[in-house]
């Protein structure tokens, strides 16, 4: 206790992990991202099959340049998209950790593999507010 201020030191702790694997944004952009993927792949295949489809080398040079290109464009928007979408989720979490951590008095909250020792583990409130 702080001589200055009767009010006890409240520590929680939050595992941060097992919120993320609860979170049913996350599992929604999980399967977006596979199936962007999924279909990114199917896009390269029929790329290559029509690249292979060229008799003329300087035809399928040129569609090889054409067809990389594009594919680093997508990738790097699919890429792109999905980081903001995890900062946005990231922020969306956090923001929640210090909204119950303020509603309920608590001055510090660290996550769980931080700590060896002590704490309220408030990870079910925050994962039962998030759904």
């Amino acid at each position: 206790m702080d001589k200055n201020n009767q009010n006890p030191l409240k520590v929680a702790i939050v595992d941060v992990q097992w919120v993320v694997n609860h979170v049913p944004a996350v599992q929604a952009l999980r399967q977006e991202h596979q199936n962007k993927s999924v279909a990114l792949k199917q896009w390269v295949d029929s790329v290559n099959a029509e690249i292979a489809k060229q008799s003329n080398d300087d035809s399928k040079k040129e569609l090889v340049q054409k067809y990389q290109l594009e594919f680093s464009q997508k990738q790097q928007s699919l890429n792109q998209e999905h980081m903001q979408k995890v900062q946005s989720i990231d922020a969306d979490i956090t923001k929640l950790v210090s909204d119950v951590a303020a509603k309920e008095g608590y001055n510090y909250v660290f996550a769980k593999g931080t700590v060896l020792f002590g704490g309220t583990d408030i990870t079910q409130k925050i994962v039962d507010q998030i759904k």
